[in-house]
């Protein structure tokens, strides 16, 4: 019995041209990223080069996962039977696929044959098949970004809600307060009684500032929203909160304390500033006491840090741990005329920690101790997760 002789790389080569040249197949090779780098054929010029399989050769589009996979099976391939190709010329070849991962040189191998023994109705039942899967991936996309626009929708409509109450309510105060002034102004000029009319001047000018505080706060308020222009950056959270603690005036004999691990992470580090510095200036500025304790606390967590801000003053009502959220809604535990505090600060906070995925929790019983406590969990990378506080 005579053994078969074995083909030299020459027979082997000459071979494979003959089919190529005369566009029995073609041949396209891919890298580890699966971008076309070269083809070879006639059969194949409409493959672009140098660009994602998905896009150069669309009847792959969507199956680059299993094309993937055969770097874990050498010995598998990936199979299109039956694709129609429309080229410039209008013509439609049909085409079968076969997709080979050459472990030697560390690329893929597409093999492309015409297709002879299929028939016509077969080819168009599975070319049909394969557009409703490209339509209903389309379908899931815009399905998504159509929930994600009423998602927002809906966010927008209650945030003019919000200030349609603002506005109708919340300023009318102060204007009827700034109306009451000036006509008692009138009144007092009316009767020469300048020492009065002065008076009421100062208290009208009072009025106004703090009006004026609380426009400026509430367009700020308005312009807190997802909209992309603030970028992450590297953070160290305990220089942050070092330098928020040292802006803040404070009574001479309050004191502030920074415990914990605050890390060095990647975070929006502008919106975090105004959470920790509006908490931190409520705490002070809402105490009832000149020597009053703050204790700032961090450690990091899985997706971030956690942060808690505890004070030893006189506390909130459960009743009120909604309402001290809301734009304009103050708890009066200092007189009213603090031009400092408009009463939209917790507002800026819970707005600023919603639009960064951030979540916030307020500890407070007065009936059973003193004291505040919030709770903030803040998104970030964490970089460097052992630096522990050691400034009081």
């Amino acid at each position: 019995m005579t053994k078969p002789a074995a083909h030299d790389s020459h027979t082997l080569v000459e071979a494979s041209s003959f089919l190529i040249d005369r566009g029995f197949c073609g041949l396209v090779w891919l890298d580890e990223d699966l971008t076309v780098r070269e083809r070879a054929g006639s059969l194949v010029d409409f493959v672009s080069l140098d660009q994602p399989v998905g896009l150069a050769f669309l009847p792959l589009f969507g199956c680059e996962d299993d094309i993937r996979a055969l770097r874990a099976n050498p010995r598998h391939r990936f199979e299109l039977a039956n694709v129609k190709i429309v080229d410039a010329k209008q013509e439609s070849p049909r085409l079968s696929l076969y997709v080979h991962w050459l472990d030697t040189s560390r690329r893929f191998l597409i093999i492309v044959v015409r297709t002879t023994h299929q028939s016509g109705i077969e080819a168009e039942l599975e070319n049909q098949s394969r557009r409703r899967a490209l339509a209903e991936a389309k379908s899931i996309e815009q399905a998504k970004a159509l929930e994600h626009a009423n998602t927002e929708l809906t966010r927008v409509n209650r945030e003019l809600d919000e200030f349609a109450n603002i506005i109708s309510h919340d300023l009318k105060s102060p204007m009827r307060g700034l109306r009451y002034l000036a006509e008692d102004i009138e009144q007092a000029l009316d009767r020469a009684d300048t020492a009065t009319a002065h008076a009421l001047l100062a208290d009208l000018k009072q009025q106004a500032r703090r009006m004026s505080r609380m426009l400026t706060d509430l367009l700020t308020y308005a312009r807190i929203g997802p909209n992309g222009e603030e970028s992450s950056s590297d953070t160290d959270t305990q220089a942050l909160v070092e330098t928020i603690i040292a802006s803040l005036p404070r009574p001479r004999g309050f004191t502030i304390e920074i415990t914990g691990q605050w890390p060095l992470m990647r975070t929006v580090s502008a919106a975090l500033d105004v959470v920790l510095r509006n908490l931190i200036d409520n705490a002070i500025k809402h105490h009832d006491r000149t020597d009053g304790r703050l204790t700032l606390s961090a450690r990091p967590i899985k997706s971030g840090v956690e942060v808690s801000i505890g004070d030893d003053g006189p506390g909130i009502d459960s009743k009120y741990h909604e309402a001290i959220f809301q734009p304009f809604r103050k708890l009066e535990l200092k007189p009213a005329s603090d031009e400092r505090s408009s009463g939209i600060g917790l507002s800026f906070v819970r707005k600023t920690v919603e639009t960064n995925g951030a979540t916030l929790t307020l500890e407070s019983a007065p009936r059973e101790r003193r004291g505040t406590t919030f709770r903030l969990q803040w998104p970030g990378e964490l970089l460097v997760q052992d630096g522990t506080a050691n400034k009081p």
